[in-house]
């Protein structure tokens, strides 16, 4: 028996598959991100060597971008369906909406990707926009500059961001969290060692 192509489908049955896929899609990519990057990362950038791995906001804001998209374009080709066959027509060029469905994956990858750690060698870090890991030894870092915001009705100074500045002026900016007193704890300690400049 052969199974009708998704253009043949009847726009009734298709309708119900993209509406339960797109509620699923879009209320899970405001939870689902932080599971499967941590886990992602887990498993293709675990070292044991890594004194602190730490991953961004802005991974998981791209991973879940990833997953809104799924929805989009299956709402968008039921639209266009429904439209199209309204007018007493097939719809065509169904590839294109499987090849933009597929636009979903170098979301998913670049926000598996972005990340930062610190290990016994220098500060390493793959930014957003990026598939590839830049670094800096410690030896080539002469200055940290503590970066502070003031919360909103607060005259108290919050600690927002570390950026290592290298004897060559090449910058790397690590955003703090203050629930994160381990990174705290590691850029005091190679402060201390390598007598790192600290600019507030």
């Amino acid at each position: 028996m052969k199974l009708p192509s998704i253009r043949e489908a009847d726009n009734h049955e298709l309708g119900k598959v993209v509406i339960v896929t797109s509620v699923l899609m879009i209320m899970s990519a405001f939870i689902l991100p932080i599971v499967f990057v941590m886990l992602l990362q887990d498993i293709f950038f675990f070292s044991r060597s890594h004194w602190i791995f730490s991953t961004p906001a802005s991974a998981y804001i791209i991973f879940g971008a990833g997953m809104l998209w799924v929805p989009l374009v299956l709402i968008a080709f039921l639209s266009i369906k429904v439209w199209v066959e309204k007018r007493e027509k097939t719809i065509r060029f169904v590839w294109v909406y499987a090849l933009s469905l597929m636009l979903c994956l170098p979301l998913f990858a670049l926000g598996v990707s972005n990340y930062y750690y610190m290990d016994d060698h220098g500060i390493y870090y793959n930014e957003l926009a990026s598939f590839s890991e830049s670094g800096f030894l410690w030896d080539d870092i002469t200055t940290v500059k503590r970066t502070y915001t003031s919360p909103d009705n607060s005259s108290v100074a919050a600690l927002k961001a570390y950026t290592f500045i290298t004897n060559t002026g090449e910058e790397v900016e690590i955003p703090y969290n203050p629930s994160d007193s381990e990174l705290r704890h590691i850029v005091n300690r190679v402060i201390n060692e390598y007598n790192f400049e600290v600019i507030d």
